[in-house]
């Protein structure tokens, strides 16, 4: 593994928190797509067909369809819970800011008059908590940019 500064790690936690929510979207996406599925109607096992020597079947890549989007599902729900709970230990504040400016893209005036705090402090604060993310999270946060990093690619 790669060392990163702590420059570098703590733009990846802006970017992590950037792509909120785009992860939130797909698991949403996933999910459509395998109530889709698991709603299709079972293939009549009735029903003869000549000999094949194919590997698989309409049926298996079904089923494989199937798992491949629960296994997505299932690391876009682990990335949005390990997101949710680093911004759930900061402040409120803290948490606040961070939500209003990444993932909700807020400008700062806007969030500094929603807060009751200049720029200057909004911006600050933001900068803190993630600087205190970096420092305390760093393992989960490459975790998460590893995993973005493929699954991103494959979306």
């Amino acid at each position: 593994m790669i060392l990163k500064t702590p420059r570098e790690i703590q733009k990846d936690v802006e970017n992590v928190l950037k792509k909120y929510n785009v992860i939130k979207t797909k698991l949403e996406y996933y999910n459509m797509k395998y109530n889709e599925i698991s709603e299709l109607p079972a293939i009549n096992a009735g029903i003869k067909s000549g000999k094949t020597y194919k590997f698989n079947s309409i049926t298996e890549n079904i089923a494989l369809e199937d798992i491949e989007m629960k296994d997505k599902s299932l690391i876009l729900v682990f990335i949005i819970l390990t997101i949710d709970s680093i911004l759930s230990s900061l402040s409120n504040i803290e948490k606040n800011i961070l939500t209003m400016r990444y993932i909700e893209k807020h400008k700062w005036r806007y969030i500094s008059k929603k807060n009751n705090y200049s720029i200057r402090n909004c911006q600050r604060i933001a900068s803190y908590a993630i600087e205190k993310i970096a420092n305390e999270y760093s393992n989960e946060i490459e975790e998460i940019v590893a995993f973005l990093s493929h699954f991103l690619r494959t979306l």
